[in-house]
């Protein structure tokens, strides 16, 4: 067997361990550890405010053209939009916990948990959530969508009293 013949299947083999390299170098666009570093850290952040009554990191992460989708609620878009949603609400207890994260080094998902609480501690909400964040010209990693919903059910109406009818 000649030598020759062995270099097209040679050439083969090595063309297919490059695009393996390839793909999985973090310039082929993966989600690399700093990515899903930068992002837990702004829902660290976020909670961290919001739990000293600062609402602006929260905000922070959020894009101008967002899409919030809190549960119960219609849509809200922009971030004017959802800006004023926040600060309609009541001072709470967060906890935010991204559980998963991902994508590549341009789009990710982020799925997690969240409770509210009272300030006193009574239970207020717990469910879970999807974020889109995408990485903006800077750098940054902003939420494009914010879906989340409660995992408790909704309150039903108490029943009402079938109203006395007086006699003739």
């Amino acid at each position: 067997m000649k030598i020759t013949s062995k270099i097209p299947g040679l050439i083969t083999l090595l063309l297919c361990l490059l695009i393996i390299i390839e793909c999985q170098s973090p310039e082929s666009g993966a989600l690399t550890e700093a990515d899903k570093d930068y992002i837990t850290n702004f829902y660290k952040n976020a909670v961290e405010g919001w739990n000293q009554g600062d609402r602006k990191p929260y905000l922070v992460r959020l894009a101008e053209d967002v899409n919030y989708m809190p549960s119960n609620n219609k849509i809200i878009v922009g971030y004017n939009a959802v800006k004023e949603y926040i600060y309609s609400h009541p001072e709470v207890v967060a906890e935010i916990n991204p559980v998963e994260i991902i994508g590549d080094n341009k789009l990710a998902v982020v799925r997690g948990v969240f409770t509210i609480r009272s300030k006193e501690g009574q239970l207020l909400d717990e469910g879970k959530f999807l974020n889109v964040v995408e990485k903006n010209s800077d750098g940054k990693w902003l939420t494009t969508y914010d879906i989340f919903n409660s995992d408790l059910p909704l309150p039903v109406p108490a029943a009402e009293e079938p109203e006395e009818t007086s006699g003739n």
